[in-house]
């Protein structure tokens, strides 16, 4: 292979120098496999931030052209971490979870829960229903399984929710 950037889905900071060695967002691989060992999560920020702000824009000009504002929603299944639920609400995003661990996450990283998290689960408590509209600022969205992947929603009675896509 070539020394260069590499193709998708690699992020477009990961590059593969002329002695075959990787290295994403500037930082050798080797070196961090010597300093944390493997296997090990490695992740760009400046390219998570980039793709964040390209989706949350395209959207919003979408919408706009329609005459309508639009949430966009990092979904919290494909990697959620403090770090990660941070950089998405920096980035303008709000953040899906889909568990009472996942809110939790979202809470610690300062995404402002009712503006940033939406809480769908397959298989809600009582308990864990009232933290998700209560973290949430009234609006909370249950999967039932009895109900072949029917959604409902629990909103505030003010106000019509904005539409929302998850990225």
């Amino acid at each position: 292979m070539t020394a260069g950037a590499l193709p998708e889905p690699w992020s477009r900071g990961t590059v593969r120098g002329a002695d075959g060695a990787m290295s994403v967002g500037g930082v050798d691989l080797r070196e961090l496999a010597a300093e944390q060992g493997t296997p090990s999560y490695v992740l760009d920020e400046a390219d998570f931030r980039s793709r964040a702000r390209a989706y949350r824009t395209a959207f919003e000009q979408a919408f706009a052209a329609v005459g309508s504002g639009v949430d966009v929603y990092y979904a919290g299944k494909a990697l959620l971490t403090v770090a990660v639920a941070r950089w998405a609400r920096e980035e303008g995003l709000r953040v899906d979870t889909a568990s009472g661990g996942e809110l939790a996450v979202t809470l610690r990283a300062g995404v402002p829960g009712p503006s940033s998290a939406c809480t769908a689960t397959t298989s809600p408590t009582p308990s864990s229903s009232r933290r998700s509209t209560r973290a949430s600022g009234g609006s909370s969205s249950t999967r039932s399984s009895r109900s072949s992947g029917s959604r409902t929603s629990s909103r505030r009675a003010a106000g019509t929710p904005r539409p929302s896509w998850s990225a």
